[in-house]
């Protein structure tokens, strides 16, 4: 056996120097049999077998290294990293409030600042700090520290936001208000707003928002043998003895006609909705000024029927529309029992000529069970529910809809669906006690009693209708890719997609926005009711994306929205919609000729040679595949020759390369029209990412590897050194030519290197340090990088996990 292979390998080197004396100049193979050459060896030695102008690949051969006309130029420019967006809210917010009129929020941060944002805008507007505030119309309600932000004294106040420069114009509500626990502001869309003051001395009262007046709530409620109302204080037969007069925990103002059986009153007003022990309360207007009532919600049952009430923190909250009710308060299964429960008692609304009536949905019962209910949204789409946000004492968050209950105890856990959450609900923000348990989020916005806003760990804001349909305001996360739109004013930018929407960044003149800001929860295609999930950008061919259900769409150039302007729909080999994962990438569309794009979904290639647009979906013929390149692998990475010209009648139509997690190809269609597929060396190496350099007429193909290693297509030749450190790359970038890079470790440009022999070497990794904010790579995980165009320049940009955006970097 040791024999036989000796001879061969004497036959072979025979053969190789009988070659290698025929040929002038070297050793000169054809491209189909190289010669062979040790990649294993290191760079200064392995190319010594390699004839004059050739190098050794990661297949073990040599191959031609024919010069390429992209020259680097200089090395990018790599000042101190800077943190892009979000602009000031960068940390924890201290709290929220939301205007229910629009996106207007109003964040309290860390010391003394408050910041204001519409979606367009932020900056600060305040020196005084703030522990709480509401929106109640065209004002804002503060509560405001008095002596500094860690002093224990507060004082309510009343104002407005002023524009510009600007700042909050408060004044203190009279008689002055210091022990506020709790704001419960509404506004109707004529801008008639209530404000009511749940304070920590168990009182209720409400401020007259045009005067700034403050007037207690009676001190308690109770009902009467017949039905009618106790109020304390009050002159009424049987309101002595023979009445319970009950604490008030909560209260809501709604609009009167959310409670009334004819709901189309034009005289619309906002009357108070109180939560006791036992009952429920309304304060119906009456036909002459001072002549309102208070009546009884549910006289014939209790609140309280089982369970030993404690002190903590009640919340009473409703749906949209007043249909659905949910009172959070904290009991004991007994007087012996030492463990506490959040219990949730829901309600739903019925109208009847003789009054409103709330009747119990089900029995009372613990919705997080022994963890903590932070907060919850009632619910009725076409069933009745609550959404609800539990936290565990070690700060574990789910979310649940409560859809009954099947309880002996109201300590027992509700009968409850588990959610998916829209937000990242480790990073909402919570304050910590002094005893260091983790208490309840710091940044959550209930001052409104239907919708919620929240505020995250790291500057994110968040609102919604409910807990299950929350969008942030900007973006909140690490895109799936970011791409360039034309949007209206704007021109172009860029837009970072994720499959719930779209997030742009917008300079409006001299106005910078506080975050890539969130446009557009799209419409369903075809009217559907569900929003439509995006799946990828068609780089390049600005306004395209590829939706989840592999229909091709393209945004409105007026303002980035979604709904009547679609493409072709991707289709498997059997005529069904395609699966993703989906990439894309084109060639804008000229006056004559549609755009052009090369697109996958999961192992498919497809081409599009001129993209058309029609107002409804399916209205144009399918889009089939034309290669399978690695059947069963779906294509991680795609990138295509934007030089080479489909409407074209000599060279080919259509080249690019792409990889799958095994494989590298170099796809082609011929000016025949004939399709080929051909497999690229790749060695051992794990393809992270492809991608082309163009340089006049000509792109020049790259693949970058797992192990930093970055090579020329279609020959395999490095052109960089592995990462140091035996780090792992997760995301490529190229900034003018240069490779760039995203570890599991850190963050890595390239630069030139020069042996000792006076020759160029292969370009090497420098690492970056970390961006001010990110304190450890765990900071990394979830992120990438991407190049975009700014005037004059290209910019490295990395975004992480969360929503920041860091310029790395910019081409010179």
């Amino acid at each position: 056996m040791s024999a036989r292979r000796g001879l061969a390998g004497l036959i072979f080197a025979v053969g190789a120097l009988t070659v290698a004396g025929a040929c002038s100049g070297g050793l000169k193979v054809d491209e189909g049999n190289p010669f062979p050459c040790d990649y294993a060896k290191a760079e200064e030695v392995r190319d010594t077998a390699c004839a004059p102008g050739w190098r050794c690949g990661i297949d073990s051969h040599c191959h031609e290294d024919v010069p390429e006309a992209a020259t680097l130029g200089e090395p990018p420019d790599t000042p101190a990293s800077t943190r892009v967006y979000p602009k000031l809210l960068a940390i924890e917010p201290r709290f929220i409030a939301a205007d229910s009129r629009g996106e207007r929020v109003l964040v309290g941060s860390t010391g003394d600042a408050l910041f204001t944002t519409n979606g367009f805008s932020a900056r600060q507007v305040g020196g005084t700090p703030s522990v709480r505030a509401a929106f109640v119309g065209g004002r804002v309600a503060l509560q405001q520290v008095t002596g500094g932000i860690e002093a224990t004294g507060t004082v309510l106040a009343l104002g407005s936001l002023e524009e510009g420069a600007g700042g909050v114009s408060a004044s203190p509500v009279q008689p002055q208000v210091k022990d506020v626990r709790a704001l419960r502001a509404a506004t109707l869309p004529d801008a008639g707003s209530s404000l009511l003051v749940a304070r920590t001395s168990g009182q209720l009262g409400e401020v007259d928002v045009s005067t700034g007046t403050y007037t207690d709530f009676p001190g308690g409620f109770g009902v009467q043998t017949d039905g009618g109302v106790c109020v304390a204080g009050s002159p009424l037969p049987g309101c002595s003895g023979g009445a319970t007069v009950l604490p008030l925990l909560d209260a809501r103002p709604v609009p009167a006609s959310d409670l009334m059986l004819d709901r189309s009153r034009q005289d619309d007003v906002l009357v108070p909705v109180v939560a006791t022990r036992d009952f429920f309360f309304w304060r119906k207007p009456g036909t002459t000024p001072g002549g309102d009532t208070w009546q009884v919600l549910n006289p014939d049952d209790p609140v309280s029927r089982e369970g030993i009430s404690i002190p903590g923190e009640p919340l009473l909250r409703h749906g949209e529309g007043a249909t659905v009710w949910g009172l959070r308060r904290s009991v004991r299964e007994s007087a012996s029992s030492a463990k506490a429960y959040d219990v949730l008692s829901t309600w739903t609304l019925r109208r009847t000529s003789q009054g409103p009536r709330l009747e119990r949905a089900w029995d009372d019962c613990a919705p997080c069970a022994a963890s903590h209910l932070v907060t919850f949204t009632p619910v009725s789409d076409g069933a009745v529910g609550v959404e609800v946000l539990c936290e565990s004492d070690l700060g574990t968050r789910a979310l649940f809809r409560v859809v009954g209950a099947s309880v002996t105890s109201p300590a027992n856990t509700c009968l409850r669906q588990l959610l998916d959450a829209p937000v990242d609900l480790s990073e909402i923000a919570t304050t910590v006690s002094t005893d260091g348990r983790r208490v309840t989020p710091g940044a959550v916005d209930d001052s409104r009693g239907e919708g919620l806003a929240l505020g995250g760990a790291h500057g994110q804001l968040w609102v919604g209708r409910t807990l299950s349909t929350l969008r942030p305001i900007f973006l909140d996360r690490a895109p799936l890719a970011v791409g360039t739109l034309e949007v209206g004013p704007l021109g172009d930018t860029f837009a970072a997609l994720t499959p719930d929407f779209l997030a742009l960044r917008f300079n409006l003149g001299a106005v910078e926005p506080e975050g890539l800001t969130v446009v557009d929860r799209r419409q369903g295609a075809g009217g559907a009711s569900e929003p439509a999930r995006l799946a990828a950008v068609v780089r390049e061919t600005p306004g395209w994306l590829v939706l989840e259900s592999g229909q091709l769409v393209k945004v409105s150039p007026a303002d980035g929205s979604l709904g009547n302007a679609y493409g072709p729909q991707l289709l498997a080999p059997n005529g069904e919609p395609a699966q993703g994962p989906f990439l894309g990438q084109g060639i804008p569309a000229t006056q004559t000729q549609g755009a052009s794009m090369v697109l996958t979904a999961n192992d498919q290639l497809y081409v599009l040679d001129s993209a058309k647009l029609e107002a409804e979906p399916g209205a144009q013929p399918g889009l089939l595949p034309r290669l399978t390149p690695d059947p069963g692998f779906p294509i991680r990475s795609l990138a295509r020759d934007r030089t080479v010209d489909i409407h074209g009648t000599t060279g080919p139509k259509v080249r690019g390369w792409l990889s799958t997690g095994r494989g590298l190809f170099e796809y082609q269609q011929s000016a025949d029209g004939l399709w080929s597929l051909t497999p690229l060396p790749l060695g051992n190496g794990e393809p992270v990412e492809v991608w082309g350099r163009e340089s006049g007429a000509t792109t020049y193909g790259r693949v970058g590897l797992r192990d930093g290693q970055v090579l020329k297509l279609p020959t395999g030749v490095p052109l960089t050194q592995p990462l140091p450190g035996r780090d792992f790359v997760v995301d490529y970038a190229s900034l003018d030519g240069w490779p760039v890079a995203l570890g599991e470790q850190g963050l890595y440009v390239t630069e030139s290197v020069r042996r000792t022999n006076g020759q160029e070497g292969l370009l090497r990794w420098r690492a970056l340090s970390l961006p001010g904010g990110l304190t450890s790579t765990e900071d990394l995980k979830g992120a990438r990088i991407e190049v975009v165009r700014e005037p004059g320049t290209q910019a490295l940009l990395l975004f992480t996990r969360t929503g920041a955006v860091y310029r790395l970097a910019t081409a010179r």
